[in-house]
């Protein structure tokens, strides 16, 4: 993990996860693209002028905002005094007619890592835990996602959970651990038992893993699976949760059995969020 790119939209969310990012990157050495995604209203839009009119009027805006941006930027960073230095963090701004496509193809034009955005935008908790855009970009993105819960603060990453259905935990471990080495955390694999895998055909890959361990757990059917994974998190503290996302899959269907008010007490921490093998972006 090499760069993280942080969407921001001038809320108070927004500040909040971009103080959060900053600090991360100041943790672990990376470099970061704050990007905020420019909308021209629709009545400038529709205006009767010519194409290069148009375009001249979205070059202004974005050269405006982006100055904006890096007063906002500069701002924040003092807020953070996270000691990172101005030339690790670059500020950019595009106008896209969808924003989430803007944000996905702004991210990996950048050759992001991670893309860090709150959990509460704008546009409010309208689907899933998350606010729509967010929601969006996590089901769109091939990069992973790490969605931050409103007014969350920031502390150093030590120990990541891995929430994982057990069906391919090799290719999967390979892909938190850039994450996990470049913030020197170790890495917790938490399984609940449904009947479904067995944990023993798992066990022997962990020794090529020195930093993680399995921790298996009978599931308890009568409660949703949301509110296991909340007691081992309260009973545990890891700084980052870490979910492996695909549509229509067993484990999809429990995670997804939790109403949205019990998703967000159940998390409260960062989830990370990884497109599982074989489901491919939409963001270009």
């Amino acid at each position: 993990m090499k760069k993280i790119f942080v969407p921001y939209d001038f809320s108070e969310n927004a500040s909040n996860t971009l103080v959060y990012a900053l600090k991360l990157a100041a943790s672990a050495g990376l470099q970061m693209t704050v990007f905020h995604a420019l909308a021209i209203s629709a009545k400038i839009m529709a205006a009767p002028v010519t194409e290069d009119k148009r375009k001249e009027v979205i070059s202004k805006e974005e050269t405006d905002k982006t100055q904006e941006l890096k007063q906002e930027v500069e701002m924040l960073m003092q807020v953070a005094n996270a000691g990172l230095s101005s030339d690790r963090v670059t500020c950019k701004v595009n106008f896209g007619p969808i924003v989430v496509e803007n944000i996905i193809y702004a991210a990996e034009e950048e050759g992001a890592d991670l893309i860090v955005m709150g959990t509460h935008g704008a546009s409010g908790l309208k689907k899933f835990l998350f606010g729509s855009v967010t929601s969006s970009v996590i089901s769109k993105s091939s990069i992973p996602v790490l969605a931050v819960p409103n007014e969350y603060v920031f502390s150093e990453i030590k120990s990541i959970a891995y929430a994982s259905d057990l069906e391919n935990p090799d290719a999967e471990i390979s892909r938190i651990l850039p994450f996990s080495q470049a913030l020197h955390a170790g890495v917790r694999i938490l399984h609940y038992d449904y009947g479904f895998k067995k944990q023993d055909e798992v066990s022997p890959l962990l020794n090529k893993y020195p930093a993680t361990e399995l921790v298996v757990k009978k599931a308890d059917s009568s409660i949703t699976l949301l509110k296991q994974i909340r007691q081992f998190i309260m009973e545990t503290h890891p700084q980052w949760i870490v979910m492996f996302t695909r549509e229509r899959s067993m484990w999809d269907k429990l995670f997804m059995s939790s109403k949205t008010e019990e998703m967000a007490t159940a998390l409260e921490i960062p989830l990370l969020s990884f497109r599982k093998e074989g489901e491919e972006g939409s963001g270009k």
